[in-house]
């Protein structure tokens, strides 16, 4: 089965980690409660506690793309480091096996598998044969663009990071 990317990111700032717990406590809205008449302006929901924090991305729409972000904020002399993990939610691999299910079937409506409805014969092995590669083939695309759309996602949300924080990256690694 294909395992999604996850992100490993390491940043440093001169700031000091109350600061950095200052300005996430900003950026992260409380999960609980629902209120279409006053949005707030947080960009992400979640819980920070003492150093460490989970957080997403807030939106309307159940995007199945957007990251669960962990971190943990880490003081020193040179600043503060903060250590992010950003990995899909469980409803991307949902997202993605209803994706292979519809291409699936469309493939196999599309090719006629089973018997042909006109002539009442069996289908040749020919037409199996192209319908099960056009099957993987789409299976295939899907799963790439998917990873590259997770791939963005994290790109974006390390952006974030580090314009809110005024960070560097250190280090950063694609765990697949």
């Amino acid at each position: 089965m294909f395992n999604p990317p996850k992100k490993s990111v390491l940043i440093r700032t001169r700031l000091s980690p109350e600061e950095v717990r200052n300005r996430l406590t900003c950026a992260i809205g409380n999960p609980r409660g629902f209120n279409f008449l006053a949005p707030r302006p947080e960009p992400y929901i979640g819980i920070l506690k003492d150093d460490r924090f989970i957080i997403r991305k807030k939106g309307l729409v159940k995007d199945p793309y957007r990251p669960s972000i962990s971190g943990n904020i880490m003081g020193g002399d040179e600043g503060t480091q903060i250590h992010l993990i950003l990995q899909p939610p469980i409803r991307w691999l949902v997202s993605l096996i209803l994706s292979i299910i519809f291409i699936a079937i469309a493939v196999l409506i599309w090719f006629d598998l089973g018997v042909d409805i006109v002539n009442g014969e069996v289908i040749t092995i020919l037409r199996v044969a192209i319908s099960a590669i056009a099957t993987v083939g789409l299976i295939a695309l899907s799963i790439i663009t998917t990873k590259g759309t997770l791939i963005r996602q994290y790109e974006r949300t390390t952006e974030f990071f580090c314009t809110l924080l005024e960070s560097r990256i250190i280090q950063e690694s694609l765990i697949e």
